[in-house]
């Protein structure tokens, strides 16, 4: 096997001049060649059952075009994804690779070991097992079992160990043991706290604490439960509203708490308060009933209701929701503020506006605001008599979106407002235009509709890359290679001029579409030029 390797320059005698014997292409060049390019094809290999006896070299492929495959599937197979690295496609996506120590799936959390009814046998580790997702089990444990875990319907999770001390040991990450299960016993010793967040039964008679002492109360401090002597409890001077005494009910037994108001009620009852006034902190121990009259106030005093707190002030309703009426000064007339119906099935607040002294805005009220911010509003076909202004922004111009129909997507336009040091006026025209017709300007800002004609764009220099547009003419000026992209998706009559010059070659990169109706780019050495025009999707790019 081997490559066609050319002997004879055949460009090379170009630039010899005229005269020269070594410009003649002579016979027995020519038959040099094609004895060269004869002995190429004869002895590449296209045979089954070879045998090689040095190494085959493969190109390293791709997942979509894998190096070894198969003439039925040949997105399915075997690549080199990089150096040291093999690596296995199929159905034109890379899944796993294999290099030195390590095999591993290409995306993660994306190949399975196995299937629901084809398992792997016994798997052997050395090292760590390292899972991303859940470990499911489904095998029970038995009673010879070292360290085990299982799963059964009835049991649920199983954890089975066989220790000389314990059965189960479970540790905290400075290798301590936190719980144990010491061998053949069901007892649990836990070496910390104990959190429960529901409730802890006891089926036992006794909850044995490290301090017992008799007579002592279980009192809670606000974290946890200690045993309190009676005698030991700080004492009060006076007694709050809230404030509650325990008592032992002699006709119902037990130990119960007592209200301050029960007590408050009970020396009244036994005449030891003779008028309300007498109580610095009374309280209701029912609805207060007006009985037709007012609460008021004397000394142009205010009328307060202080809730504690977060607490707040409910007028509740009835039939009706509940309403607050404002009178005017003679109580003539007055204005009602009422809470959303029941039906409405609201629970919000309304707050107060900020500021200087207002009157507040409705919905059928005609009020003018003025210098008011309106945050991401919602303006369905708003109208702006005389003029409307886009202010701008601590960090941007003023601009404004034209959002696509909300079928199609959420893509918009954005119309911004440019960096200018005077103020611009744009007169729009008074029609809208023929069909390929642009908007000009006569240099005062008055906009009107104008034809633009013209098949090429201006003479453009290139020293690197560029894709060109339709109608350029392009001068490459390099010494070195240049790759100019022909337009894409380019139409009849479309065309492009390129000339190389500088020394470099220049590349014409054919964009998915036929050059000369060859699927190949197209080389321009330096000092020669080419007009590329499009003729179809058979011919392509044809040059003139």
């Amino acid at each position: 096997m081997s490559d066609y390797s050319k002997t004879v320059n055949f460009a090379a005698k170009d630039s010899l001049s005229s005269g020269d014997s070594n410009k003649i292409v002579r016979g027995t060049e020519i038959n040099t060649e094609f004895d060269n390019i004869a002995t190429a094809i004869a002895t590449k290999l296209d045979t089954s059952g070879a045998a090689f006896t040095n190494p085959v070299s493969f190109p390293d492929g791709s997942a979509s075009s894998p190096s070894i495959t198969n003439t039925g599937d040949t997105n399915c197979g075997l690549f080199f994804s990089a150096a040291d690295t093999l690596a296995f496609t199929a159905d034109g996506t890379s899944q796993i690779t294999f290099s030195n120590g390590l095999v591993a799936p290409v995306t993660t959390n994306d190949i399975d070991l196995g299937t629901s009814s084809l398992k792997f046998k016994d798997g052997h580790f050395a090292g760590d097992v390292n899972i991303a997702g859940t470990l499911l089990v489904a095998g029970d444990t038995a009673a010879g079992d070292d360290a085990a875990i299982g799963f059964t319907a009835a049991e649920g999770l199983i954890l089975t160990g066989q220790g000389s001390t314990n059965d189960v040991t479970i540790k905290n990450d400075a290798d301590t043991a936190v719980l144990q299960i010491p061998t053949g016993t069901t007892n649990v010793s836990l070496a910390g706290n104990l959190t429960v967040t529901g409730d802890l039964t006891v089926t036992g008679d006794d909850i044995t604490m490290g301090t017992n002492t008799s007579g002592n109360l279980l009192i809670a401090d606000g974290t946890n439960f200690n045993s309190v002597a009676v005698s030991s409890l700080s004492e009060i001077s006076t007694i709050a509203n809230d404030d509650v005494f325990l008592a032992i009910d002699t006709s119902g037994g037990g130990l119960k708490k007592v209200a301050r108001s029960a007590v408050v009620s009970g020396l009244a009852t036994s005449s030891a308060l003779s008028n309300v006034v007498e109580d610095t902190s009374p309280q209701l121990g029912g609805d207060l009933d007006m009985n037709g009259q007012d609460i008021v106030t004397t000394s142009n005093a205010d009328l307060e209701l202080a809730p504690n707190g977060t607490g707040h002030v409910t007028v509740k309703g009835n039939t009706n929701a509940g309403a607050i009426q404002f009178n005017c000064e003679s109580n003539s007339h007055g204005q009602i503020v009422k809470s959303q119906p029941h039906s409405a099935g609201v629970t919000n607040e309304l707050l107060l506006p900020a500021g200087a002294s207002s009157t507040l805005v409705s919905l059928v009220s005609t009020d003018t605001l003025t210098n008011k911010t309106l945050t991401t509003p919602t303006l369905t076909t708003p109208i702006a008599n005389a003029g409307l202004q886009l202010k701008n922004g601590a960090s941007s111009a003023g601009f404004i979106e034209f959002f696509e129909d909300s079928d199609n997507g959420t893509n918009k336009v954005t119309l911004i407002g440019p960096a200018s040091t005077a103020d611009i006026t744009l007169t729009l025209p008074s029609s809208d235009g023929d069909d390929g017709q642009v908007l000009t300007t006569d240099g005062s800002g008055v906009l009107s509709f104008a034809t633009v004609g013209g098949a090429y764009n201006s003479w453009l220099v290139k020293t690197s890359a560029y894709t060109a547009l339709v109608g350029d003419q392009i001068i490459v000026n390099s010494s070195s290679a240049v790759t100019i992209t022909l337009p894409a998706s380019a139409s009849a009559g479309n065309t492009v001029i390129v000339k190389a010059t500088g020394g470099g070659t220049v590349t014409l990169g054919r964009n998915s579409q036929n050059i000369n109706s060859v699927a190949a780019d197209a080389t321009i050495f330096s000092g020669n030029a080419a007009q590329l025009v499009y003729v179809d999707g058979t011919i392509g790019f044809l040059e003139i």
